[in-house]
């Protein structure tokens, strides 16, 4: 009887990553090992080999502000174009017409095998051991079914069109990058096809959020309290992309990225067009606040340090800060449910749901 394929990780983790190398890709024996377990029809270092280029080819397109999410988007798509070409003994450069629409009818509903629950490190890290000799991580699948897969195996029509598009550039990178005259069997349209319709996410109405922040100090300790209070005014007042305003792990944002006009209003750099506009006086009255409670005087340039610092002089990322807000969201959501506030009992349940993306009123991006 014939094993099931296991989906593998090919690309490195950014960290890790070479542009133009000069070694051999991959780099990982691990990987390499697995590689030459494929069925020679499906020409799996040859593939790979093309992907390698297309990538380094592509990263030249990419901002300088988040490379690594950019890579990581890149490499997702590539390696499930991969993976799904290994198990089925297909070439990938090689594809007909109909393997391409079967691969989008693979993506459109992966089984649960290949996905997983929560994002999972791609190799298992080992002490004093460099990434080269790193082991595959078992438990990791390209999919992620928190993110992408419904109750009923459907994956939202955003998530295929970013997979669908990726197979169509990679494969119109690999004609031209050979001066093949045959057509991309990914360029034409494919038929309609039924997709999860994303559910409505909405936001916090004010008074909601009003009622979440005054609850905040009976969940979390004073440090925790002040920092989500925070947290949750500049997701539901900047103008900007969230991702920009509050940072990342790799590049966490800074208190001086907001100025105090001369009479007392706080303003942001939305853009280069726009300039700086002032924010909402209930951010300025939350924002003083908080720059007290860190000891910072607001009448002077503020200072370039992270916005969201611990008490061990480190800071809080985003993800993090979300932790906290999931820990803590069933206790609120219980308190909610037994307010005498009939707007606030009613909405319990979505405060069960807190995150946020339920506070900003800005899209979520695609």
């Amino acid at each position: 009887m014939t094993r099931p394929f296991i989906p593998f990780p090919i690309f490195p983790p950014y960290v890790y990553w070479r542009p133009n190398q000069l070694r051999s890709f991959p780099t990982n024996l691990a990987v390499a090992d697995r590689l030459a377990q494929i069925d020679s029809a499906a020409h799996p270092f040859i593939n790979i080999w093309y992907v390698d280029r297309y990538v380094n080819w592509i990263a030249h397109n990419w901002g300088a502000e988040n490379p690594h999410r950019q890579y990581h988007s890149c490499i997702m798509g590539l390696e499930k174009m991969l993976n799904w070409s290994f198990a089925h003994g297909l070439s990938l450069v090689d594809w007909r017409r109909k393997d391409f629409e079967n691969y989008a009818e693979f993506v459109l509903n992966p089984p649960k095998a290949w996905a997983v629950y929560g994002k999972q490190a791609r190799f298992v890290q080992e002490p004093g051991v460099a990434f080269e000799g790193w082991s595959i991580n078992p438990i990791w699948r390209p999919f992620l079914d928190s993110r992408s897969i419904g109750d009923d195996g459907e994956i939202e029509k955003n998530v295929w069109k970013r997979e669908i598009r990726c197979a169509t550039q990679f494969l119109d990178f690999y004609l031209k990058d050979t001066s093949a005259s045959r057509e991309n069997v990914a360029a034409q349209p494919l038929a309609d096809l039924a997709f999860k319709q994303p559910k409505a996410i909405g936001f916090l109405t004010d008074a909601e959020l009003e009622w979440v922040l005054k609850s905040l100090p009976n969940f979390l300790g004073v440090h925790e309290f002040r920092i989500i209070e925070m947290y949750l005014i500049m997701a539901r007042y900047s103008g900007r992309r969230l991702w920009s305003v509050m940072g990342t792990a790799r590049s966490p944002s800074h208190l001086d990225q907001f100025n105090r006009r001369s009479d007392g209003r706080w303003v942001e750099l939305r853009s280069a067009k726009d300039g700086w506009l002032p924010l909402s006086p209930h951010f300025d009255e939350v924002f003083g606040r908080y720059l007290r409670y860190l000891n910072i005087d607001p009448l002077h340039p503020l200072p370039s340090i992270p916005i969201f610092p611990k008490d061990d002089r480190s800071s809080y990322y985003p993800k993090a800060l979300g932790r906290i807000l999931v820990s803590i969201r069933d206790a609120l959501a219980e308190s909610a449910a037994g307010s005498d506030d009939p707007e606030i009992s009613s909405a319990s349940e979505k405060i069960r749901g807190l995150t946020v993306m339920l506070v900003s009123r800005k899209p979520v991006p695609e």
